[in-house]
């Protein structure tokens, strides 16, 4: 009996040996599952987070970009310049570092061409990213704000560039979202707050014309976005555009005839009112929009802006229908089309640029 219990109790043991080891396996199992799943949702919140951050900076950014390009196609003076950042004017009361307001230009130059947005001269909010910082701005010299020393039209050039995943040159403006502060970076109040290289980081924190754009790392934080030269005229242009097109219709409404184009090789020419063609009578050519009188002045009847004359008058190729340029008035049948080699064109077309063209409407009576 006794041996038979040993056995019985050797059994026993095994059996529970064996129950044990599985539910050992099957909290072992559960523990997995439970870090699996805790993980995978600790992932898609960071996830989501990251995923929210970058689409708050994408859209604060965009706004900047917008506002800049806005900016620069209704300036009064300068169509296409920008303002400077706000980085160094203080003048208490008026305008003073990091508040919104672009600098004043010392001498002719901005006092910096990399700062804060200027977003109160913008007219927007006080946009901040993700991280709550306001947003930086870089300029090149040549699209400043100074009517004397600019010239900009079709064949000005950016000087700033950026690399990264594409690489971005004749770049005329940087936005920056600097992000949280890393390694020494040291934002406090004082001179701290406007350090560059307290945002931005890199050849980015150098401030200089060419500037860095790639993935975030312990090191790197900044996103950023740039306006080349061809996203900014495309707006020009058609402020340059509507604004001979307005002159045309003004000299039609005054002489019952539009001004012919003046040659390429004879640029000075200029309407009179009695006779208006500067090319061959007859002559169905292309050619510049003719010279304006005197400075700041129009053709007789209009008055152009003063930097039509100055930027843009030898950059728009002008073709008008023969019959548009002297008397009797173009009629409405008249001034329907153009066949020239057996194309169909408008009676007035303006070309402005290299890629893009703005057909002119002329209200005839």
């Amino acid at each position: 009996m006794p041996q038979c219990h040993s056995n019985r109790r050797i059994s026993f043991d095994g059996i529970s040996a064996r129950a044990h080891r599985g539910f050992v396996a099957i909290v072992l199992i559960a523990v997995i599952c439970t870090v699996a799943a805790t993980w995978f949702v600790t992932s898609l919140g960071a996830n989501s987070i990251r995923n929210e951050r970058e689409r708050k900076n994408a859209s604060v950014l965009a706004q900047a970009k917008q506002a800049l390009i806005g900016r620069g196609a209704i300036d009064a003076s300068v169509p296409g310049s920008l303002p400077c950042p706000d980085m160094k004017t203080n003048i208490a009361g008026s305008n003073v570092p990091n508040d919104g307001i672009a600098d004043l230009f010392a001498g002719i130059h901005c006092p910096s061409y990399i700062g804060r947005l200027p977003w109160r001269t913008l007219g927007l909010p006080d946009l901040r990213d993700a991280d709550g910082e306001r947003l930086w701005y870089a300029l090149s010299p040549n699209f400043r704000d100074y009517a004397s020393h600019v010239l900009i039209n079709d064949t000005a050039t950016g000087t700033l560039s950026a690399s990264g995943a594409t690489d971005v040159t004749n770049v005329v403006a940087i936005v920056f979202s600097p992000g949280a502060a890393l390694g020494a970076q040291v934002r406090s109040s004082g001179a701290n707050q406007n350090n560059v290289a307290n945002y931005l980081e890199g050849a980015n924190a150098a401030g200089a014309s060419a500037f860095i754009a790639q993935s975030a790392s312990d090191n790197f934080n900044d996103r950023l976005v740039t306006i080349a030269v061809p996203d900014l005229m495309a707006f020009v242009e058609k402020r340059v555009a509507s604004e001979i097109t307005v002159s045309l219709n003004r000299y039609f409404l005054a002489h019952s005839l539009l001004p012919g184009p003046a040659s390429v090789a004879d640029w000075t020419c200029q309407p009179d009112g009695d006779q208006n063609l500067c090319l061959p009578t007859g002559s169905l050519s292309p050619g510049i929009l003719p010279r304006n009188l005197s400075p700041g002045a129009g053709w007789p009847g209009t008055t152009f802006p003063a930097w039509i004359n100055s930027t843009w008058r030898t950059s728009v190729t002008y073709a008008v229908a023969p019959e548009c340029t002297s008397l009797p008035a173009c009629s409405n049948t008249t001034f329907s089309a153009l066949t020239d080699a057996g194309v169909f064109t408008p009676k007035v077309t303006l070309i402005i640029g290299t890629v893009r063209r703005f057909t002119a409407r002329i209200f005839a009576q």
